[in-house]
């Protein structure tokens, strides 16, 4: 006769399984929660702030949507140290040239720049782009180029920045894409129509207080195109110069 004999648990080993499965429940449902809310974090936006915030006198934060620019206005900058930047270029034998577009100012919100946003001792020449040519001479293009009514105009803005960093030099562009080339072939095609553009130009520019001039002609073709650009401005280089020695006060620096 032979003898079965069941198993039965122990009482001490179903809690220790209950207890090593509740464990595990727990864990698994721990790790899905911080998965989840970690996803949602990197989800969600930072929170859009369209406010000027001041950080000090002479400092004002503008933020919107997670980009930040720093301005600092020139009226109300330390001037101590304004030139040591600039000044270092210099003398290290390179320079920083920057563009400045008249339709910067029409740009809305954080985009929006005027002559008023530019750190005048970020760069060592700023570019003011552009200028335009009619009836074969160098005029303004905006409304507001010039001062007049009252209101006082870009280009005299630009040349305000000189007074925080007096080693500033500026400049006037004339050509672009806009500008297109044929008015570039008109005004470099025949020695009447260069000389036109150079006697006004010089004149132009000194009286609005820059100190050279940028030809941005985009784009020259071909090898008349090239040879009449040469005389461009060969023509101007040498006229400048004469400037400069009648008057002691025009920048040797006009052409560039």
């Amino acid at each position: 006769m032979s003898c079965w004999h069941t198993a039965i648990p122990r009482p001490c080993c179903k809690l220790r399984t209950i207890l090593f499965i509740s464990l595990l429940v727990f864990l698994l449902v721990h790790t899905c929660s911080t998965e989840r809310a970690t996803k949602r974090r990197l989800r969600r936006p930072l929170k859009s702030v369209s406010q000027s915030v001041s950080v000090s006198k002479d400092q004002e934060v503008s933020s919107s949507v997670n980009r930040f620019r720093l301005r600092t206005r020139p009226g109300h900058r330390k001037t101590d140290n304004s030139l040591s930047a600039s000044s270092k270029k210099d003398k290290d034998g390179y320079k920083v040239v920057c563009y400045y577009t008249n339709w910067s100012q029409y740009r809305v919100k954080i985009g929006k720049f005027t002559p008023e946003d530019i750190i005048p001792d970020l760069c060592t020449h700023i570019i003011f782009a552009f200028g335009w040519l009619k009836k074969g001479k160098l005029s303004s293009f905006e409304s507001n180029d010039e001062t007049k009514d009252g209101k006082t105009g870009l280009y005299e803005r630009i040349q305000k920045l000189k007074k925080a960093n007096p080693s500033l030099k500026t400049l006037l562009a004339i050509g672009g894409w806009s500008f297109g080339t044929q008015k570039f072939k008109d005004m470099a095609g025949t020695r009447y129509a260069r000389q036109t553009f150079i006697y006004s130009a010089i004149p132009f520019l000194r009286d609005r207080g820059f100190d050279g001039l940028d030809l941005d002609w985009e784009y020259p073709k071909g090898s008349e195109d090239k040879k009449n650009y040469v005389l461009l401005l060969k023509g101007e280089a040498s006229l400048s110069g004469s400037w400069s020695r009648r008057l002691n006060k025009f920048s040797s620096e006009l052409i560039h």
